[in-house]
């Protein structure tokens, strides 16, 4: 992982100041600066969501920074199973769109993008681009990711009848084929060294 000379020394700082300075009180953290300009963060969250919690719980402590702070881009799914990610990420962000409205709280607007602005949630603004099941570029004709979320020790988590519904419901999704490779070059190109 590449990181500026600044980034590094806000991690260092980051690492003195969580160390609680007695055993009975912990200190926060200091926020996550934004650039001086005060334009939030651009973000694109690639993703392989499903595959454990992890991404889920980034997804959503993502979606709750403000966005003064930090501008999501998109979401892109990759590997394996990269049509079902897209629709649990999907699932998410209509959940925080539903708890938004619910609390009264108003959604960023929404920006027009000619390319993947279809894929757009059409109440949040950012698409969710469905990637490539095997890694680009890879000499290997075939990924094989096994059934990864469909057993757990040897025992069926979805019956055959859920599974169909579940094809059914993603053959009928507007999703992108494949493009988040080109979303992301997209984005680079529309802010570069950003």
């Amino acid at each position: 992982m590449e990181m500026t000379k600044q980034e590094k020394k806000i991690l260092k700082q980051r690492a003195k100041n969580s160390k609680p300075k007695s055993k009975s009180k912990a200190t926060d953290p200091e926020p996550w600066p934004a650039p001086k300009d005060g334009t939030p963060v651009k973000l694109i969250f690639d993703t392989d969501i499903g595959t454990d919690v992890d991404d889920s719980l980034a997804l959503l402590m993502a979606l709750h920074i403000p966005d003064t702070d930090v501008k999501i881009l998109g979401v892109t799914t990759v590997y394996g199973v990269t049509k079902l990610r897209t629709e649990i990420t999907k699932k998410i962000v209509e959940g925080m769109v539903e708890r938004k409205r619910r609390n009264g709280e108003n959604l960023p607007p929404t920006e027009k993008n000619e390319e993947f602005g279809r894929f757009c949630h059409k109440d949040f603004p950012f698409p969710i681009v469905t990637g490539r099941d095997v890694p680009l570029g890879t000499h290997r004709h075939y990924f094989y990711t096994g059934v990864e979320g469909l057993t757990r020790d040897g025992e069926e988590l979805f019956k055959v009848e859920e599974l169909e519904e579940l094809k059914e419901i993603l053959s009928e999704s507007e999703r992108s084929e494949h493009n988040a490779a080109r979303f992301i070059v997209q984005q680079v190109l529309k802010f570069p060294g950003e």
